[in-house]
Order: C-alpha cells, then structure tokens, then sequence
C-alpha cells in the first residue's frame, strides 16, 4: 500500500471530516461505493481512507482504554441479562 500523505486538495481536509467518515461508516457499514458517493470522492479512495482510518482508530479507542469499558459494560448487561432470566424461571 502505498504511503497516503494529505495534499492541498484533499477530499477530506479536517481531521473532523476523516473521523466523520470513518465513524459513519463502521456505524452504517455501507457498500463502499454508496459511501464514497456520500462524501464526493471515488470508491478506491474510500476504500483507501477506510484501510487507513479503522486501523488508527482502534489503536486509539484501545490506547485511551475505551474499547475494554466498552466490553466490560457488554460483560455487565449480560451479566444482568442472565440473573433477570434466571430469577424469571425461579
């Protein structure tokens, strides 16, 4: 892969354009090309921000330890969960 380096004429320019794609994306999941559309730039472009950009932001949620908290709280409900159907069937 080649190195991306941010240009003058860079389809997303803001650091909060890059992080709006990226997060619109791993939340909706769409076809690539409905994505790129989306956001005016062409399908092997998202496809290139996409391979850069989900990398950089979990080694971010993970370094700011947001993804454990997340799976702790996914640990609790179910926790949660399981004794609300236990004490159900009791």
């Amino acid at each position: 892969m080649r190195l991306y380096k941010p240009g003058k004429t860079d389809s997303l320019p803001a650091i909060e354009n890059k992080l709006f794609f990226i997060l619109v994306f791993m939340k909706t999941n769409p076809l690539q090309q409905h994505h790129a559309a989306s956001f005016g730039i062409t399908q092997p472009k998202a496809n290139m921000f996409i391979h850069l950009f989900v990398p950089l932001l979990r080694k971010t949620l993970k370094r700011s330890g947001e993804l454990l908290q997340r799976k702790m709280v996914l640990l609790i409900k179910d926790i949660y969960h399981t004794i609300s159907i236990m004490s159900i069937a009791n």
